[in-house]
């Protein structure tokens, strides 16, 4: 496991039994924060030992009341709150009300996988699942119905960032969650243009109310085969194979109407240059359209800032964060 520059946090380490075919296998599982100690109280000196949080970056506007427990003690869990949602940007930076990214990364295997995995809860306000937007009236464009995640959402993501923008996400709204999976684009990441990058809406699922288990784990082998797949409770809703590459460009007939088109790209094999994820937690909204930056400018829509904030906003709980490497032999 690999650590970033800043304090490293313990984590417990438990063997999950060994694979019985003779190989060497591995089978680990870190349980990287559950928001206890075993002496003391967990408080926001262990939080930030474990999470580097939005609102720390000098000019960066997080929800101010998003971190409930920033003056209070954690209750083993992590609550955070904002409503109604009050930030916001004319720029990606827009879907952002709080986020908080794990200080340590963790190496992806060679062969084998490696899981994060969170439990959720989310309960949303002022949201609608038949809200429509509508753009500006200058951009000539027709107004859209949202997703109740897209509106007010909590968020996990698995993120690759460091090395090539790539990122798996879930957003869990209160009666639906879907999963994401994007490769982010300049200015956030160098380099990375409309030919490479995308975001994609890949599943939408129901919900019950309460705690869920939200995992994704990424796989591959020494053959050159890779992929990323959701869980929910322990069951495999999507797959993205071939990671970088969009997935209205692998099967374009069963995804030319997806959440967002990709525009002219291509995509590019991102197997070989990630070699650690980190893992972070979040409030978030996804309202705007594909590329999200006025600096696309042929592509860009604009949205006014009263079809991004109505008076939405979610309560999330988060608990139980674990990553789980699996090591398998050549």
């Amino acid at each position: 496991m690999n650590q970033s520059s800043h304090e490293a946090v313990p984590v417990e380490t438990v063997p999950d039994g060994v694979n019985g075919r003779g190989e060497a296998n591995a089978h680990m599982t870190n349980v990287y924060d559950d928001f206890t100690k075993q002496a003391g109280t967990y408080g926001l000196t262990e939080y930030h030992n474990r999470w580097f949080a939005s609102d720390r970056i000098p000019g960066f506007a997080a929800e101010p009341e998003a971190l409930r427990t920033r003056t209070q003690e954690f209750p083993g869990e992590l609550q955070l709150e904002a409503v109604p949602f009050q930030t916001s940007r004319d720029s990606t930076l827009d879907h952002v009300k709080y986020f908080a990214q794990s200080t340590n990364y963790f190496d992806i295997p060679d062969h084998g996988s490696i899981t994060f995995a969170a439990d959720i809860d989310a309960t949303t306000v002022g949201t609608d699942p038949d809200r429509q937007i509508c753009p500006a009236p200058a951009e000539d464009e027709p107004c859209k119905t949202v997703l109740e995640p897209q509106q007010a959402a909590a968020t996990f993501h698995v993120l690759n960032i460091h090395e090539t923008g790539q990122l798996f996400d879930w957003f869990v709204g209160e009666g639906k969650a879907f999963c994401l999976t994007e490769r982010l684009l300049a200015p956030l990441v160098h380099g990375v243009g409309l030919d490479e990058g995308y975001t994609q809406i890949i599943e939408t699922v129901d919900i019950s109310p309460g705690m869920h288990t939200y995992a994704i784990r990424y796989r591959r082998n020494p053959s050159g085969a890779d992929h990323a797949e959701w869980l929910l409770d322990g069951d495999s809703v999507a797959r993205q194979e071939k990671v970088g590459i969009p997935l209205d460009v692998q099967h374009p007939g069963r995804f030319d109407d997806i959440t967002w088109p990709s525009i002219g790209a291509t995509g590019e094999r991102l197997r070989d240059r990630m070699s650690t994820f980190n893992m972070a937690h979040g409030l978030f909204s996804l309202l705007d359209e594909f590329p999200f930056h006025p600096q696309y400018g042929d592509h860009f829509v604009s949205f006014p800032e009263d079809e991004r904030l109505f008076g939405q906003g979610v309560t999330a709980t988060f608990d139980n964060f674990e990553v789980t490497t699996e090591t398998l032999g050549e």
